[in-house]
């Protein structure tokens, strides 16, 4: 989306948003059809969060977050 490509400064910032979007798509079942179809850029998605996962620079991993649980993780 136009809010996404706005935040890509570089390589990392572009896997960032890819692996938020395939958690989410994965996590929804709907795949990689639908990128165009939602935006990351915010953090929040459809009613759940899908926050980005620290495991060192080499690594690009998020995961789809309920209200108190991780419901599925893309690294």
């Amino acid at each position: 989306t136009g809010a996404e490509c706005r935040l890509i400064g570089g390589v990392s910032d572009f896997f960032d948003i890819w692996t938020a979007k395939e958690a989410y798509s994965k996590y929804t079942s709907v795949g990689i059809a639908s990128f165009r179809s939602f935006s990351v850029a915010g953090g929040f998605v459809g009613g759940v969060k899908v926050r980005k996962l620290d495991l060192g620079a080499e690594y690009s991993a998020h995961a789809v977050c309920g209200e108190d649980e991780i419901s599925y993780i893309e690294v």
